[in-house]
């Protein structure tokens, strides 16, 4: 559909309505994909607090109490006013691709 702006007289094209996922909702184009889409293998995702250890003034991270979801991980963020971490486990596996060995990270259940 195009439209006419009553400054300038340009055509402007109407905004069509982005791609939907498959509950009919709208997704954006750029950012991480739903679970359901990623690749092959199940990831297992793990959210903590970050400690309130006197390591963590010299830069290493510590965890500190674990959240069975994000959502419980943001809230007690927020309240306590301490990042949270999002931790995913990889394991690397060597992959023949012809003559090459390539090193492929794969998920760690």
């Amino acid at each position: 559909m195009t439209e006419t702006t009553k400054n300038n007289n340009a055509p402007v094209e109407a905004a069509s309505p982005g791609p939907l996922t498959a509950a009919g909702e709208k997704r954006s184009k750029r950012g991480r994909k739903p679970a359901a889409e990623r690749g092959s293998g199940t990831m297992r995702v793990r959210y903590f607090l970050l400690g309130k250890d006197p390591a963590r003034e010299n830069g290493k991270l510590v965890l500190g109490e674990e959240f069975e979801n994000e959502d419980k991980a943001l809230v007690h963020s927020l309240v306590e006013g301490v990042p949270f971490l999002r931790v995913e486990t990889w394991m690397a596996t060597p992959q023949k691709k012809g003559n090459v060995m390539v090193i492929e990270k794969r998920p760690q259940a």
